[in-house]
């Protein structure tokens, strides 16, 4: 079984406050104090102990299922800002494609970030789309 960090914190602390105990010979906390001796063995604070055992007593119980894991599920909320196409997948253009997008570019004057909107692209593609059309050995 592979422990994370924090659980071998936890298990360091144990044993550093059973050798304690040990070593003075008698427990540091009277054993009738159970929780107490819990929250002083693990580091833990005496209210989260107590939460836990509750947690374990419904699980006796049949209540419920297991321990949960602290905000673990999370609501995905929507994005308060709608994106452009940015989050979209990159499109492959065909020939034609890219002819009309170089022709709309030179003749409009438009910039490369209006280019890209219009036609749903990167901007890059736009680089790439004229080095394909000028440049013979660019796909090799």
């Amino acid at each position: 079984m592979v422990l994370d960090s924090k659980s071998r914190k936890i298990i360091n602390s144990i044993l550093q406050f059973m050798k304690r105990e040990a070593d003075a010979g008698a427990p540091m906390i009277p054993l009738s104090k159970v929780q107490q001796r819990v929250s002083a063995a693990t580091g833990i604070s005496l209210r989260t102990v107590n939460r836990i055992a509750k947690e374990g007593r419904e699980i006796e119980k049949g209540e419920k299922p297991s321990f949960s894991t602290p905000n673990k599920i999370r609501k995905n909320r929507k994005s308060k800002v709608a994106l452009d196409d940015f989050d979209k997948e990159r499109k492959d253009l065909t020939l034609k494609q890219k002819l009309t997008v170089i022709e709309y570019a030179e003749e409009s004057k438009a910039n490369q970030n209006e280019v890209a909107r219009k036609f749903g692209i990167f901007q890059a593609q736009i680089h790439v789309t004229r080095r394909d059309l000028t440049d013979p050995h660019s796909n090799e």
